[in-house]
């Protein structure tokens, strides 16, 4: 089945297009969510969030990307607002079933404690630089685009980016 014949299925609510799509991006997007909002299971749940959006709105998709970059960019959309959401009603984030998870499916000893050796040092990092640093090294966006999505200026991206990156170096010697 071709990309095309799955969006038109997903248009006309074919269970089998929508399931097909789903297990060709989920495992991605699901990754993307646990980087962002690193908690297992509010991932889950904003994966979730995230395909009841991609199917209702499917019909608008405009094809001026592919398929994967415009259902991304809506991951990270909710991704961004549920972090918004912990922010208002000061709940910490919770990784430690993150680590587990990162842990678990390491298939080598010594990637395993270099995934680890980071994912704690991304912890450690100042949101603004977790997100910044995520949204480019990890999901490709380019520092207009996560100036444009957070609201901040260009070099206030570059910046905190650069610091980011330095203060997860030092983290992880």
């Amino acid at each position: 089945m071709s990309e095309q014949e799955l969006i038109e299925g997903c248009i006309k609510n074919s269970k089998e297009s929508q399931q097909k799509l789903y297990q060709m991006y989920s495992k991605t997007i699901f990754n993307t969510c646990l980087r962002m909002v690193k908690n297992t299971e509010r991932a889950e749940e904003v994966l979730q969030d995230i395909f009841i959006s991609v199917f209702k709105n499917i019909a608008k998709f405009r094809r001026e990307s592919s398929l994967y970059t415009w259902i991304n960019r809506i991951a990270i959309n909710h991704c961004l607002n549920d972090l918004r959401k912990k922010r208002q009603q000061n709940i910490p984030l919770d990784s430690s079933e993150a680590i587990k998870q990162i842990k678990e499916k390491a298939e080598i000893e010594e990637d395993n404690w270099q995934l680890e050796k980071i994912k704690k040092g991304m912890e450690q990092l100042p949101e603004g630089y977790r997100m910044i640093l995520s949204l480019y090294a990890f999901e490709g966006f380019s520092h207009i685009e996560i100036a444009k999505k957070l609201n901040i200026s260009v070099v206030t991206s570059r910046t905190q980016y650069h610091r980011a990156k330095k203060k997860l170096k030092a983290l992880c010697q």
